[in-house]
């Protein structure tokens, strides 16, 4: 009778399906992402980083790989207090991303994430300030997905303020990726790709 009742609940309830899928974008049924390397076919992964002063930092793209954007990350934060690292990625000229609708970032199975750990994504306008998730996401190991979705991004008020007021993602000149983090620790991850989401 269940199933039944499932059927009648799509029927009735318009998006039911829809809205399912925009809560669990890596759930089974959901629609497989674009490969950020079809979206810079032929250029090479250059990842930069920011961090924490004193820190330790390690950022080595994978040779064995022809994912744009594969690379094995290593952070050491030698103190407690507020320790981050982010690393930029280059997407070669402005992207037009306005047919997407947000990014997966996919681990390997390998990670060591103490807890504490939020991990966040940004964007840069080519023209204009930086958007990004301010909330994050706990990182877990063994949790290989991480979802961002463009329209949970607000503008970074450490960058220019944004002229128009909007998410321009027809223009957009790089990511960053990275976590902030209270304790000395340790933070290794991998990763294996990065996806684009359609709207």
């Amino acid at each position: 009778m269940n199933h039944i009742k499932n059927f009648l609940l799509l029927l009735l309830v318009p998006g039911a399906l829809c809205l399912s899928a925009q809560e669990n974008p890596t759930g089974k049924g959901a629609v497989p992402g674009v490969p950020l390397s079809d979206l810079v076919p032929g250029f090479t992964t250059n990842w930069s980083k920011a961090a924490t002063k004193g820190s330790t930092i390690l950022i080595e793209p994978l040779s064995d790989s022809k994912t744009f954007g594969a690379a094995r990350f290593q952070a050491t934060f030698p103190a407690s207090g507020n320790n981050f690292m982010y690393a930029t990625l280059d997407l070669g000229a402005s992207r037009d991303l306005s047919t997407y609708r947000g990014v997966r970032v996919t681990f390997s199975d390998t990670s060591t994430l103490p807890k504490g750990l939020v991990f966040k994504f940004q964007a840069k306008e080519a023209a204009g300030p930086t958007w990004y998730d301010a909330r994050g996401l706990p990182g877990v190991e063994g949790k290989k997905d991480y979802v961002f979705l463009f329209e949970k991004f607000i503008p970074a008020p450490w960058d220019a303020k944004d002229e128009n007021g909007k998410f321009d993602l027809n223009a957009v000149s790089l990511f960053r990726f990275g976590f902030n983090v209270p304790d000395a620790v340790e933070v290794r991850y991998q990763i294996e790709k990065i996806e684009l989401l359609r709207n």
